[in-house]
């Protein structure tokens, strides 16, 4: 008995498309003027600064103002920071899809990755550390491209990513996106920067605050957007992929 096309085509996209395991988004977060920033550490004490300590990796380079952080005993540093506002609503939203295997956040920051592994054990928001909040970390090595950018391709790599699964670089200096693919999304934010986070701890106005604020809420509504538009269940995907062929 023959089967009809139709179909074979519905089980050649069934099958093309259960062999991704990998979710369906992975957001590339940068840390630094994205996420957070450092501050002077005479605001340590005030109600929105967060401190974190770690050990440098041998041979890193201290990219801090020397105001930021404290020398402790035995070659650790203890750093004052602040994060963004309105943090906590995007990872609310994100929660629930990390969790259902949907979503996956990793931190990709071109800085000292003890540093980075130490925001996300240490820095809380809305009560919960990011690792609490289901939020990964990856070594500069695994995407650092050769001019100190951030290469998507090297980073699909390392993560094991599927094809059909969309990456969103979310950063303030999205120029440093490099090879990003026609389905990816690269989403610039307005830098969070030293200005801004000082006033922040402060508690004076900060300049274009809304701005900083709202910025998480159209990423989150990008994101949960391309949630129920997953790339490389269509047809058209699978012509392009080479999976069927219209001869």
């Amino acid at each position: 008995m023959m089967l009809k096309p139709f179909f074979l085509l519905f089980l050649l996209t069934f099958s093309f498309c259960a062999r991704a395991e990998t979710p369906d988004v992975v957001i590339m977060l940068d840390v630094d003027g994205t996420l957070l920033k450092e501050g002077d550490k005479a605001y340590k004490a005030e109600a929105n600064a967060q401190t974190i300590t770690y050990k440098p990796s041998p041979g890193a380079r201290i990219l801090q103002l020397p105001a930021h952080f404290t020398e402790l005993p035995g070659g650790a540093l203890e750093s004052t920071m602040a994060v963004r506002p309105g943090m906590e609503t995007f990872f609310e939203k994100m929660a629930p899809q990390i969790a259902a295997g949907k979503v996956r956040i990793v931190l990709t920051s071109n800085g000292d990755y003890s540093r980075t592994q130490a925001i996300q054990e240490q820095i809380k928001v809305g009560g919960k550390t990011l690792k609490e909040w289901g939020v990964q970390t990856a070594d500069p090595k695994t995407f650092r491209s050769a001019v100190e950018g951030k290469d998507v391709v090297q980073f699909r790599t390392s993560q094991g990513l599927a094809a059909t699964t969309r990456v969103v670089a979310i950063d303030d200096n999205a120029r440093a996106i490099e090879r990003a693919g026609p389905h990816d999304v690269v989403h610039p934010v307005p830098n969070w920067d030293v200005v801004a986070v000082e006033m922040y701890l402060g508690g004076d106005p900060v300049p274009k605050g809304a701005e900083h604020k709202a910025a998480f809420g159209d990423i989150t509504a990008k994101v949960e957007k391309l949630l129920t538009a997953t790339v490389g269940c269509g047809l058209g995907d699978l012509v392009a992929k080479g999976a069927v062929d219209t001869k």
